[in-house]
């Protein structure tokens, strides 16, 4: 299949007539209503989705929170070792200068 260049295409364009099925001025209707249109408010937008970050950020410790308390932890002492551990984990205390 032969596949027509672009100098074939915009002559083929050219032949082809005028549609007359646009209504009279509608180019400046359309440019009206986009003046018309207000600018978007950024800074409100991030305000909103700043709020919907921070209310699942609530709703997530609530529910680990509800966990951790519920599942019952076998003693504070193991949650201290394991929360040190956890806390010192990237230092090496054997390296000491």
């Amino acid at each position: 299949m032969k596949v027509p260049t672009l100098h074939q295409l915009a002559k083929v364009a050219r032949t082809l007539g005028s549609d007359e099925r646009v209504p009279f001025s509608f180019e400046k209707r359309v440019m009206n209503h986009l003046k018309l249109r207000e600018a978007a408010d950024l800074s409100a937008l991030f305000a909103k989705m700043m709020w919907k970050a921070a209310l699942g950020c609530i709703a997530i410790s609530l529910v680990a929170g509800a966990v951790i308390s519920f599942a019952g932890a076998p003693s504070a002492e193991l949650f201290a070792s394991d929360l040190e551990r956890t806390v010192l984990a990237p230092v090496e205390v054997e390296d000491s200068w």
